[in-house]
């Protein structure tokens, strides 16, 4: 193996990719063999599969478009429950904040197995499709029993800042996962079983959307 100083290095085919291509001529003039390029360079370029891509453009429009909804609501409004059981707007934040952050915790524990992850069976893959229909409508529905109670404690502010540092976090782990384990079952969800990454990202989408819902009837009912 080389070694000018820059560390890896990786064996491509010339034809690959246009990026590859380019960095080939940029590095044309270097004391490298045909056919050898400089991973050190490319891996900071690494970026999520486009199969997810959408899913988390989709997700972090969501989480924007939530945030900007929500900024001229005051304290009171977003603490506000209906009743004593029922969640107020900020409790909803936890929750999504939440529900994220365990299931990417979750997903790295996993990917720890490489290989040896279980696939995703096409009957989970239908059960999460027809779960995420329901999301998105209007239906309410019982959350599952494993959902905790969320707290009702932090300002606006302080989700936006939690909500930030979990997106990047999730663009972190997706820029990085493999393509070779799309198909495995990484993630388990409590009511469809093991799933895939991307079923899992857009999962988070459908999930938004089902508790904006309930974001809005809290407002509505405070008109």
């Amino acid at each position: 193996m080389l070694s000018n100083g820059f560390g890896w290095f990786i064996d491509i085919q010339h034809e690959s990719h246009a990026e590859d291509t380019f960095f080939c001529h940029l590095l044309q003039d270097w004391p490298v063999p045909n056919g050898v390029l400089i991973w050190s360079v490319l891996y900071n370029l690494r970026t999520m599969n486009r199969k997810i891509q959408v899913h988390y453009d989709r997700l972090q429009a969501g989480k924007e478009s939530l945030f900007r909804q929500l900024q001229p609501c005051s304290e009171d409004q977003l603490r506000w429950k209906p009743t004593g059981n029922q969640w107020s707007v900020l409790q909803v934040l936890d929750h999504l904040h939440f529900a994220e952050s365990g299931s990417l915790n979750y997903c790295k524990k996993k990917l720890l197995a490489g290989d040896q992850m279980p696939g995703a069976s096409l009957f989970n893959s239908v059960r999460m499709e027809v779960y995420d229909i329901i999301l998105y409508s209007r239906i309410k529905i019982k959350a599952p029993a494993v959902v905790i109670s969320p707290s009702n404690e932090r300002n606006l502010e302080e989700m936006k800042s939690l909500f930030d540092q979990t997106s990047d976090d999730l663009k972190a782990f997706l820029d990085e996962y493999p393509d070779e384990f799309l198909n495995k079952g990484i993630y388990k969800h409590p009511m469809a079983g093991r799933i895939t990454l991307p079923a899992m990202v857009k999962f988070f989408n459908a999930h938004l959307i089902h508790h904006r819902h309930q974001i809005n009837r809290l407002l509505h009912q405070q008109a």
